[in-house]
């Protein structure tokens, strides 16, 4: 991880104290220890990662280094931490068990690499019997040989070295000898010090040139992390988090267990613990209409919307799946939950449902996954005409709007972005902003602001970490909607 070319800019997503067990609940009520991989999951689904430089978890990633699956837990983590694909630097915390066992599972850090022209250290410390953190100062002075005068001094640790938080509850969280080394950090011109430990956090304390900051904890609410931006010896933090509380959020985009395309362990009842935990004010639960009566495969196929007798053919098979899914999420509707269909249309324009099951339902989501083949060659035309189909059946929502052009690796058809945004004003048709395989396009949904129609905000769940996660939705739309405005302009399902 070592950059010739510095360019004196760095972009880092720091994290803290994930207290990860799947198995058994923290005595510590508050922190969420089942939910430690999902929120490293949500920070990843929830923001826009690509500019990212490095990524940096300050210990505790593991509630209970103890543990005989200690280990197990640790390379779950890995895993999760590997899918964000950039470089990461993780230390261990006071609850992470033996160092050398943590790296056993983290062979790959080193305790000085140099990032941007950024040197970062990492220092692993122990804790003696009454829970002091203790700096070995043999091990500080060799990390500090040898480093390159100019290049500014980055510094991570689980505990906090300053400010002095002092005993808190009857646990005290300064590190023995912290003004020592806090005065080694001066001597040594360190720029930043970045710690765990303390879960409320410091956002910025400064001793002399030093400044130090207390990143809060990841596993408590509001599930907090933060994104510290660096351009030469300037910094810029900006503070995230999970649970969005400053908005009324509605997620309208949640899938059920009855997908083929959700993932396994995806329930019901768990997505409504989210729907507490992280404070949804409104979610709408629906299914892909065609999938309730096809066979899987036959599904994928599209063939159905070729073909308007496919579905009828399996009508009286036990791959007709609308009747028990409708039963099923019926007992869920209130008024927090609404129950509805992503809907799609065939040739002829009509719904791909069988007749008696169209009524009854909140809401329908109207999406193109498939064209008719009749326009392989005219795709510009089909979409259109789908796109006016289901808005002549009175769909809330248009889903995923310009989505099928990526998945077909197809240009995006700019000149459609005026006639669609036309076409969902006069309908009164709501338009979705959704990351689910799909990048919303500014310009368009400028245009739809414009022209007075919502925006819904969908997540397009199919695993639990998708429900809810709209941190880079709320920064799109700040992008042409003032924040006074936001709620107005924002779609909401009318009382059903």
């Amino acid at each position: 991880m070592c950059d010739k070319k510095k360019n004196r800019k760095l972009n880092l997503l720091v994290m803290s104290d994930l207290h990860y067990d799947p198995i058994v609940d923290s005595p510590v009520k508050k922190r969420q220890a089942r939910l430690g991989v999902e929120l490293l999951r949500r920070v990843r689904k929830s923001m826009d990662c690509s500019k990212i430089d490095l990524i940096i978890v300050l210990g505790d990633l593991i509630n209970m280094g103890d543990s005989e699956y200690s280990k197990n837990y640790l390379l779950e983590i890995k895993k999760e931490l590997g899918y964000f694909a950039k470089d990461y630097l993780v230390i261990p915390g006071n609850h992470d068990g033996d160092i050398e066992d943590f790296y056993e599972v983290f062979e790959e850090q080193v305790p000085k690499v140099s990032k941007n022209g950024y040197q970062i250290i990492s220092f692993s410390d122990v804790y003696n019997k009454e829970g002091i953190c203790v700096r070995d100062f043999q091990v500080m002075e060799d990390q500090f040989k040898d480093l390159n005068e100019e290049d500014p001094i980055i510094l991570l640790q689980h505990n906090t070295v300053l400010p002095l938080i002092g005993d808190v509850g009857g646990y005290d969280y300064d590190m023995e000898d912290a003004l020592k080394v806090s005065d080694i950090y001066e001597k040594n011109k360190v720029l930043l010090s970045l710690s765990g430990h303390y879960h409320p956090g410091v956002k910025s304390f400064e001793s002399g040139d030093v400044t130090y900051m207390v990143v809060p904890s990841l596993c408590e609410s509001p599930f907090r992390f933060w994104q510290i931006q660096l351009d030469e010896r300037e910094m810029k933090l900006r503070e995230h988090q999970l649970l969005l509380n400053d908005h009324k959020v509605c997620d309208y985009h949640i899938h059920t267990p009855h997908a083929y395309c959700s993932h396994p362990s995806l329930t019901v009842a768990g997505i409504l613990e989210r729907h507490s935990t992280f404070d949804i004010k409104k979610m709408g639960l629906l299914e892909h209409g065609p999938q309730l009566y096809l066979p899987e495969e036959v599904y994928w196929s599209g063939e159905f919307v070729n073909d308007p007798k496919v579905i009828d053919s399996y009508k009286e098979t036990s791959f007709n799946r609308m009747k028990a899914y409708k039963e099923d999420i019926a007992k869920f509707r209130s008024e927090k939950i609404a129950i509805g269909l992503e809907v799609e249309v065939d040739v002829n324009g009509d719904l791909c449902m069988l007749e008696e099951d169209i009524g009854g339902w909140d809401y329908f989501i109207g999406a193109i996954h498939y064209l008719p083949c009749k326009y392989d060659k005219a795709v510009d035309q089909g979409f259109m005409w789908v796109n006016e189909q289901l808005m002549k059946h009175d769909i809330q929502i248009l889903g995923h709007p310009f989505r099928y052009y990526r998945r077909k690796h197809l240009p995006i058809p700019r000149h459609l972005f005026e006639p669609l945004a036309q076409l969902l004003s006069m309908t009164g048709t709501a338009v979705e902003v959704n990351y689910h395989g799909n990048e919303p396009e500014l310009d368009f949904f400028k245009l739809c602001y414009e022209k007075g129609v919502k925006i819904a905000l969908s997540s397009d769940t199919h695993e639990f970490a998708e429900s809810g996660a709209f941190i880079r939705h709320y920064d799109f739309l700040r992008q042409f909607i003032p924040e006074l405005d936001l709620e107005q302009a924002l779609y909401k399902l009318e009382k059903h």
